[in-house]
């Protein structure tokens, strides 16, 4: 009886571990690659452009939809 008990605990505190670690907002994005700089309206107007590139875009964050958290 005690081992079940035991068990249970084990796999109980395990769970509860696993679902901590993946309820964590991630700490670490990436390195910056030192990509070339591209403005938000040419992302907007040209987006073909820049499919599959790596670029860098500075801004103000002034909304956020709801679907993406």
């Amino acid at each position: 009886m005690r081992t079940i008990i035991a068990l249970c605990l084990l796999v109980f505190l395990a769970g509860g571990f696993f679902v901590w670690r993946a309820m964590q907002m991630p700490s670490l994005y990436g390195t910056f690659s030192g990509a070339p700089q591209a403005a938000v309206s040419d992302l907007i107007e040209r987006p073909k452009d820049f499919a599959g590139k790596t670029v860098s875009v500075e801004g103000t964050i002034s909304g956020q939809g709801k679907t993406m958290g």
